[in-house]
C-alpha cells in the first residue's frame, strides 16, 4: 500500500493550535510553562569516549579489530 502523504507545516500547526485551544486554562498555562523550560535547557553534551592514558597504550598492545587484521 502506498505511504499516505505527508502533512503539511501550516497542516500539523492548525492541529496543534486545536488541541491547545481545547485545553483549560490550568493545563495551557502547564504546557507553556514546561515549553518555556525546554527551551532554556543547554544542549545536551555529545558522548565521547576517553582516552587512553598515555603510559598504558605504551605498556599494553591494543588488539587489531577484524578489519585491521
Amino acid at each position: 500500500a502506498p505511504a499516505p502523504p505527508a502533512e503539511t507545516l501550516a497542516h500539523q500547526q492548525a492541529r496543534l493550535d486545536e488541541k491547545r485551544a481545547q485545553l483549560s486554562d490550568n493545563k495551557r498555562a502547564l504546557l507553556q510553562k514546561l515549553l518555556r523550560k525546554a527551551v532554556d535547557l543547554p544542549p545536551a553534551a555529545p558522548v565521547t569516549i576517553p582516552r587512553r592514558p598515555a603510559d598504558a597504550a605504551a605498556s599494553a598492545t591494543i588488539p587489531l579489530s577484524f578489519a585491521q587484521q
